[in-house]
């Protein structure tokens, strides 16, 4: 997974239709666009529940990858610095 991702090529399990049709209204078509919201700011978007919320959460965080405020923001931070590095070297 990468940050460019179309989130509209993502499985989120059984809500996987209802997330990407409420991130789409709200303008969230890349997984950079998705990680750019707090938590708090998804749950206010009508139709996002915490259902939603714990499997966007539950399918980024293996890849190293969180929502704006999280605790696992610095990993993320990270991941964007590597994915920058690779891309400059070619690899």
């Amino acid at each position: 997974m990468n940050l460019d991702q179309d989130i509209r090529d993502i499985d989120f399990g059984s809500g996987s239709v209802r997330i990407t049709n409420v991130c789409v209204l709200h303008d969230i078509f890349t997984v950079r666009d998705l990680i750019s919201h707090t938590e708090d700011e998804l749950l206010k978007f009508p139709n996002f529940g915490r259902g939603s919320l714990v499997a966007v959460k539950n399918t980024l965080s293996p890849y190293g990858i969180y929502l704006k405020g999280s605790p696992g923001r610095v990993k993320e931070l990270l991941f964007i610095v590597r994915e920058y590095i690779n891309a400059r070297e070619g690899g």
